[in-house]
């Protein structure tokens, strides 16, 4: 898990700045490494304007980074729970919803699972809706997750959002 702060690049533009401490086992900190540069790798590659676009990560005094763009919001779990927060009207949904579906879908033409959709992962500013947290998206070739990233047996995702396959 890893936390997410507000910060400015060098270049004074406000970015969220994913920060994640390696610690653990050898084969631990390994995996959280493949973990993080796989989010940042799905994150500069894909293009889509529901997708929180990634910049750059990198390593430093034992935590890896991840810079993505600064989405002004919050997360559709606390504006929905927020009784002034954000209240899509019935009229509102597809406006919200079809765009959200559409960058689900090209995460699925780009050949890629991002096994942890919910209102928490969903980022939304006014009516603007985007898929933020790819830190246990896989490949769909790599489904059964052979490559070790994450631990044998261990579903990574939030258990009252996942598939009952998994």
């Amino acid at each position: 898990m890893g936390v997410v702060d507000l910060a400015r690049s060098p270049g004074g533009d406000e970015v969220a700045l994913k920060r994640l401490t390696l610690h653990g086992s050898t084969e631990d900190i390994a995996r959280a490494r493949q973990r993080i540069e796989r989010e940042a790798e799905v994150l500069t590659r894909l293009d889509h304007p529901n997708i929180v676009r990634g910049v750059d990560a990198f390593e430093a005094n034992g935590t890896a980074y991840l810079v993505m763009r600064y989405v002004s919001g919050r997360n559709l779990r606390d504006s929905l729970r927020d009784p002034t927060g954000f209240r899509p009207s019935p009229q509102s949904l597809p406006l919200l919803l079809g765009p959200l579906l559409d960058a689900l879908d090209t995460l699925h033409r780009h050949d890629l699972l991002h096994c942890d959709i919910k209102p928490d992962n969903i980022l939304t500013s006014g009516v603007h809706a985007l898929v933020s947290d790819f830190g246990v998206a896989k490949a769909v070739s790599d489904a059964s997750d052979a490559s070790g990233i994450t631990t044998v047996g261990v579903a990574l995702g939030t258990p009252s959002y996942m598939a009952p396959e998994q």
